[in-house]
Formats: structure tokens, C-alpha cells, sequence
């Protein structure tokens, strides 16, 4: 038996998601003990405690004060959110924590099952060391900030894993239970398009009607703290965060504006930075749309595998904000990719681009490289991920239609 053959057997498989949750977990917990880690969680705590004792959840100085902490911290999630951390106020913010922790380390494990289940075979260890180092370590970022992300990509990625079993109903609960915290989730539902469900614009249009719901009850319940939540939200969104913290599509867009205008914060420079967004926007739309197409009419495969892993990919590319650990959701997709990929060499390319870790560093002389490349090294790796997988699934679909041609 090969050593390939040994460590694909259930046994070895169960050791590395063990072993994968446990050295997250140490880590985070190393983390905990120095300094202002868990800043997040600290957040949904003391923002749930405000709430209790009609303080505004959404004040920075109100949280500063309750969770004694010198951060500007502020939550950003609707008002109805903060009622799932009520019962973490029954036991001390130190206990509190450590639960939070370890919730999130099963909810990695319920992550890693489920992306095992969608990819191809192959090691269960390897995907969980993949899991662990890539993408500029966006996991070990996710547990140590105690950010909610991890839960909301865990639900889209079981989303995932209902739409490719053809699932529908139970894929629009999960989205909608992934979009609680941050709405944009919800651009997950027009896969429903593209499927074959006789009821698809019924499930559509349901689940935003259930959604909007929940936006109401929201507005009904705490009419004030609606009010607070949209203006904090757009406070944020004002800030001008850029880098390696947000590296989005929006985010680059603005930087390469700043590059070649003199005064790259004034309103021009805001509009053609727009503008260039949404031009690459529809360009990695129509690109995926072009080179796909042929792929899902030629193939024998599910095309539903291919439209969530495709999927996940835009959804990062297209975000106009993003953070540094919310690359957690293309892990399971860039794997896939590097099962797919027939070259060694394109594989060895892929897989050291996605290990590499870069800090923002500033070297004299190369502007454009401190600029852009450092900083958005994470979204440039997830878009070769996408174009190269594109590239794979074109040359599948050609010789599918050669092969039919010549018999």
C-alpha cells in the first residue's frame, strides 16, 4: 500500500481534522493571553451587554467603556443579531470567550466535512494542512480576530453542498441563514437561476420575501437601533481602508487610481476608481459567463459542482469589501482546483502562490509592487484560482466536443 493509499483511510482522515481543530485552537488560545486579540468577540459581548441595559450596541465609547478595552470597536450587524449572543452574557466575558472558541473549532470541523464531501477524492490531511497555511493564513486570522466569518462561510459552503445534491429548499435556508449577519450572502441565491428546479423564481422570490421580513421585524422591534446600525455601517464603508486589512476588487481599484492621480482623494479620483470596479466587475462576469458556457453544455459532469465553485471565487473577486480572513470560503474551491489541474507545473505555481505569506512592507523604488502586489496578493492568487480553473474546465469542454465529432 502506498503511503498516498495509507493516509486516504478514514482513520487518518479523522486524525486530521483532530489534529487541524486542536492546533487552531491552540493558537487562538496562545493568542488570547497577550494583547488585544479577540477583538471581534469582544464586540458581540459587550455590544449584547449594551443592549440589555438600553446602551446603544452601535457607540464605540459605549463598548470601550463596558468591555474596558482602548479599540474603536463597533458592531455591524443587524439589531436582532445581538439577541444570539444573549446567552453568553449568563456566564463571565473570560468563560464566554473559550466557549466561543471551541464553538468555532467544531464549526471548522463541520467545515472541513462538508468540503470533503464536495471535492474530488483525495487526502483529507492535505486538505486540512492546505486549509491551515494558505491564503496568507485567512483561518488562523479568522480564529485569532473571533470574527463571525467562519460561521457565515460555513453555512454557504452546507448552501453549497445542498445546491450540488439538488437540494434547493434547504440551499435558501442556509443562505439566509449565512446572510443574518452580513447580507451579501444573499447574491448567492441567484445560482437558483441557473439551476434546473422546476420552482426556482418561487424560491427566489421567497427567500427575499423571508428576508425582508426578517429587515422589518428588525426596523419594528428596534426602530432606533436600525436607524444607528445603517449610519455605523456607512461610517465604516467611508473609511478609506485599504491593503492587505481590505484587499477587495473596490479596494485595488482605488489604489491603481491613486497611482496616476495627483490628488488621489478628491471626487474624480472616486468616481474613476468606480467606474474601473465596475468595468472589472463585468469583466470577470463575462469572462467566467464566455469561457464556462461550453463547459455546461458539453459536459457529462453535475454543472452544479462547477457553478458553486465558480460562485465562491466571483463572490470573493467581486466583494467591494473584504477582509483578510474572508478568503476561509475559497479554500475548499482552490483545493478543488488543484485536483483539477492536469499540469505539475501549474499545480507547484498554484500551490506556492497560495502558501505564501505577505505582510504590507514598503520597498524603496517599487511602488507599484509595495502598492498593489504586497497588499492584494491574496485576491490576485484567488484570481489566477479562478482564471486557471476556467482555463481546465474550456479544455475539458473542447475535447468532450472533439471526441463527439470524431466518433
Amino acid at each position: 500500500m502506498t503511503f498516498l493509499a495509507t493516509i486516504t483511510n478514514r482513520q487518518s482522515n479523522k486524525i486530521a481534522l483532530i489534529v487541524s481543530v486542536i492546533a487552531a485552537l491552540l493558537v487562538t488560545v496562545l493568542f488570547i493571553r497577550f494583547g488585544e486579540r479577540q477583538w471581534d468577540f469582544k464586540v458581540y459581548y459587550f455590544g449584547a451587554q449594551a443592549q440589555t441595559l438600553g446602551l446603544s450596541a452601535y457607540s464605540a465609547s459605549t463598548i470601550q467603556k463596558l468591555s474596558g478595552s482602548t479599540l474603536d470597536l463597533y458592531y455591524l450587524y443587524p439589531p436582532l443579531t445581538l439577541y444570539l449572543f444573549y446567552p453568553f452574557l449568563l456566564i463571565p466575558y473570560s468563560v464566554a470567550l473559550i466557549l466561543y472558541v471551541i464553538a468555532k473549532g467544531f464549526m471548522f470541523i463541520v467545515f472541513l466535512l462538508v468540503w470533503r464531501k464536495l471535492l474530488p477524492p483525495s487526502s483529507t490531511i492535505l486538505f486540512c494542512l492546505f486549509c491551515l497555511l494558505s491564503f496568507n493564513g485567512c483561518l488562523y486570522l479568522d480564529f485569532v480576530s473571533g470574527n463571525i466569518s467562519l460561521v457565515e462561510q460555513t453555512m454557504i459552503s452546507i448552501a453549497c453542498y445542498c445546491y450540488v445534491t439538488r437540494r434547493f429548499s434547504l440551499f435558501c435556508i442556509f443562505i439566509l441563514l449565512a446572510s443574518i449577519f452580513k447580507i451579501l450572502p444573499l447574491s448567492f441565491l441567484f445560482l437558483l437561476i441557473l439551476s434546473k428546479e422546476k420552482n426556482r423564481y418561487t424560491l427566489l422570490s421567497l427567500s427575499f420575501v423571508l428576508f425582508g421580513l426578517y429587515c422589518g421585524l428588525s426596523y419594528l422591534i428596534q426602530p432606533e437601533q436600525c436607524r444607528e446600525w445603517i449610519q455605523t455601517v456607512g461610517y465604516i464603508a467611508s473609511l478609506d481602508g485599504r491593503g492587505i486589512y481590505n484587499p477587495s476588487l473596490f479596494s485595488l481599484s482605488k489604489e491603481i487610481v491613486s497611482l496616476f492621480r495627483a490628488n488621489p482623494v478628491d471626487v474624480h479620483s472616486s468616481i474613476i476608481a468606480f467606474i474601473l470596479y465596475v468595468l472589472l466587475a463585468l469583466s470577470l462576469l463575462l469572462v467566467s459567463q464566455l469561457l464556462s458556457r461550453r463547459y455546461f453544455i458539453s459536459s457529462k459532469e453535475n454543472p452544479e459542482r462547477i457553478f458553486i465553485i465558480l460562485a465562491c471565487f466571483l463572490y470573493i473577486l467581486l466583494l467591494p469589501r473584504l477582509k483578510d480572513y474572508s478568503f476561509v470560503l475559497i479554500l475548499g474551491p482552490a483545493f478543488y482546483t488543484l485536483i483539477k489541474v492536469q499540469s505539475n507545473k501549474i499545480k507547484l505555481l498554484l500551490l506556492g502562490g497560495a502558501l505564501v505569506f505577505f505582510n504590507y512592507m514598503t520597498i524603496p523604488g517599487l511602488s507599484l509592487f509595495t502598492a498593489v502586489v504586497l497588499p492584494y496578493y491574496p485576491l490576485l492568487i484567488t484570481a489566477l484560482f479562478w482564471l486557471v480553473l476556467l482555463y481546465e474546465i474550456n479544455a475539458i469542454s473542447k475535447s468532450t466536443i472533439n471526441q463527439k465529432i470524431t466518433s
